[in-house]
């Protein structure tokens, strides 16, 4: 049969690497969507995406105790080796790289679980991996115009609480825009605030967020 993938794993910008000996016969890749439920002003359920989730890869594969006996395009890695590296790997919660030929993936993930499992009679080492994808957030700087654009923000630094003073126009669903990044929170402000008529915001009523 001829081998169509390989499996390289690496660690530390490329210090640590590895191939896959045998070309696990499947690899399972899930791409989830995220979705959050909201309830409108009038009550109505809403269900919106939240926006991609995080792939999870699942490798299924065994290890060699030699490389007799098996055809395979990468080099050979004692399983002992290829163990130590994963456990290293996983205890340090820092992201690898995964690259699997012939397909999309070649990005970082995290060592979600790693499974070994022993057969009597032989050396091989067979092997479950569970990762998830590793996403890079770089944040941004706000500067000062920008925070100029912004509600003020009445802070209680005894407690840590934010409050907002209601002015003319405002509506909950600005608010909690504003505040929670996301219009779909109003009610929680709502409800923090035991207001009964959300149309009927009173001017200058401070408002716990």
């Amino acid at each position: 049969m001829e081998l169509t993938r390989k499996v390289t794993m690496s660690f530390n910008n490329g210090e640590y690497m590895f191939s896959l000996y045998v070309t696990p016969k499947n690899i399972r890749v899930t791409r989830p969507q995220n979705t959050m439920k909201y309830i409108s002003i009038e009550g109505k359920e809403l269900n919106l995406s939240a926006g991609e989730g995080l792939r999870r890869v699942t490798i299924n594969t065994f290890l060699p105790k030699s490389a007799d006996w098996y055809i395979s395009n990468a080099e050979f890695t004692e399983p002992d080796e290829i163990i130590r590296l994963l456990k290293m790997w996983q205890d340090s919660r820092k992201p690898m790289r995964l690259v699997i030929s012939g397909t999309d993936i070649n990005e970082a993930f995290l060592i979600e679980d790693f499974a070994e499992i022993f057969h009597e009679g032989d050396g091989d080492v067979e092997i479950l991996l569970s990762l998830v994808q590793y996403r890079f957030v770089t944040a941004l700087l706000v500067s000062n115009a920008d925070s100029d654009k912004l509600y003020e923000r009445e802070v209680s630094e005894s407690v840590g609480s934010v409050t907002h003073v209601v002015r003319k126009g405002d509506t909950l669903w600005a608010i909690s825009k504003t505040y929670y990044g996301t219009p779909y929170r109003w009610s929680e402000i709502k409800e923090k605030n035991n207001i009964a008529d959300v149309r009927k915001l009173q001017i200058g009523t401070v408002l716990k967020i």
